[in-house]
């Protein structure tokens, strides 16, 4: 069954949103927070103690098309402080260039990790998308993520066959960002994808994200 997850930037966890969390918690199941910024990783540890056996944490760099900029050993260092709280998950991205070492240091601590691939551009090709899949289904990683940006309709295609069609091995979440991805966010829970990403407010994570209300607003008309 499809795993609901609330996104949040570490920047929006205020007193205010910890109170709407907690009112919404019975249709939730994890909670991302994201630490694009690392001036506030104290923050994000703080508001997080609420939530720690939901709790997902992850820093999504430039290239992924998140905000952080920095170098490989000062994103390592803030993977460190991170998994050191104990969260349920790590989400660590193939192509921070410390993929494998920020798995190796979870995994001593007994935390679980998402291995995940972002494209903030463009859908790749399936066979790009396979060996994507396989690099990571590989690892260590206990869940496979690939999110791409869907420029157009025909792209959820690419990820949603995918999706229906591969043997994983490991629990899969596919889906593509971008108002024209929306349709893939709908239907990719539908195919098997294990969780979905929505956002408490309007504000979200990443282009095309629905609401909790309007995701269960949906799933309740379909299914």
């Amino acid at each position: 069954m499809v795993k609901i997850c609330i996104s949040i930037m570490a920047e929006d966890l205020k007193s205010e949103l910890i109170r709407e969390l907690k009112r919404s918690i019975v249709d939730i199941d994890l909670i991302e927070i994201r630490v694009d910024n690392l001036l506030l990783i104290d923050r994000a540890l703080q508001y997080s103690a609420y939530f720690r056996e939901k709790l997902v944490f992850t820093i999504r760099t430039f290239r992924e098309g998140g905000g952080f900029k920095g170098n490989r050993n000062i994103l390592f260092s803030a993977y460190a402080k991170l998994i050191e709280a104990r969260p349920k998950y790590i989400d660590i991205g193939l192509l921070t260039g410390i993929y494998n070492d920020v798995i190796d240091l979870a995994k001593s601590m007994e935390v679980d990790v998402i291995g995940s691939y972002h494209n903030p551009k463009s859908t790749p090709s399936s066979s790009s998308i396979a060996k994507i899949y396989g690099r990571i289904e590989q690892s260590d990683a206990d869940i496979v993520k690939i999110v791409t940006y869907a420029n157009d309709y025909a792209d959820n295609l690419t990820i949603l066959n995918f999706l229906s069609r591969q043997i994983h091995r490991k629990p899969i979440t596919a889906f593509c960002m971008g108002n024209k991805g929306r349709i893939s966010r709908i239907i990719a829970p539908l195919l098997g994808s294990y969780i979905t990403y929505v956002t408490i407010n309007s504000r979200g994570t990443a282009p095309g994200q629905l609401t909790l209300e309007e995701y269960l607003k949906i799933m309740r008309l379909i299914t």
